[in-house]
């Protein structure tokens, strides 16, 4: 049976469409399991400010581990849109550390180690611990 001009290309158009059906479910499985992967990988992180009259991390972060702290961290910010609001109000409250000179203030996150601990994704803004609002709260005096 030899099929006409029309039914090959109806037949085509047929199999085209269930080739790019198919295209888009695989690559929406693949975005979703890269996205749990990252979401998996991610741990608490004790971050601590360094000012810049520090001599060991000026302006930088530091990680704060039971060994001390860490040399310093190269930060990529990796925050939902929903936190922008709160990571404006974090960006302030450093430079407000800066200002006042107040060096060591811990925070908590949640993020990835990358490049063997140099370099931080941070998935959460990060939040003042007792220690560091403790350690303003010195200074305020």
């Amino acid at each position: 049976m030899r099929m006409s001009k029309r039914q090959r290309l109806l037949f085509l158009f047929v199999v085209c469409a269930s080739v790019a059906v198919i295209w888009v479910r695989v690559a929406t499985a693949l975005a979703q399991e890269k996205a749990e992967e990252k979401a998996d990988r991610t741990e608490a992180v004790t971050l601590q400010y360094r000012v810049a009259r520090d001599a060991v991390a000026p302006s930088r972060f530091v990680a704060v581990t039971d060994k001390g702290i860490s040399a310093p961290l190269d930060i990529r910010w990796d925050l939902p849109t929903a936190e922008e609001k709160k990571k404006g109000e974090f960006d302030a409250l450093i430079k407000k550390l800066e200002e006042r000179q107040i060096n060591g203030v811990e925070f908590e996150c949640r993020g990835e180690w990358l490049m063997g601990g140099a370099m931080l994704r941070v998935t959460t803004v990060p939040q003042l611990t007792e220690k560091g609002k403790k350690r303003i709260a010195e200074h305020a005096r």
